[in-house]
């Protein structure tokens, strides 16, 4: 026999999304309850560039110019960033 889970349309993995925090969710962040972010953005086109980069940026959750991303600051993240960081600008926030 198989199992087979519930899902609702209102929930994230994390269960219910506080009002205050969904703009934070729908720019890609899974979490809620972070220290800091990581405001991306895409200031130099990937065009031209090495693949292993391109797919960093993507990676990144950035697709041309001008796009901003936000992520959560963590070791995997900033090695990204110190990869691709002449194609970028990136901002500290304090939730």
């Amino acid at each position: 026999m198989t199992k087979t889970l519930k899902t609702t349309k209102a929930r994230g993995p994390l269960g219910r999304i506080p009002k205050r925090n969904r703009s934070l969710w729908n720019m890609g962040l899974k979490r809620t309850i972070m220290t800091k972010i990581l405001k991306i953005t895409q200031v130099r086109s990937a065009l031209g560039r090495i693949p292993k980069h391109r797919r960093t940026v993507r990676a990144l959750g950035l697709k041309r110019i001008g796009d901003i991303a936000a992520q959560p600051d963590n070791p995997a993240i900033r090695g990204m960033i110190r990869a691709v960081g002449y194609l970028l600008k990136v901002e500290e926030l304090e939730k």
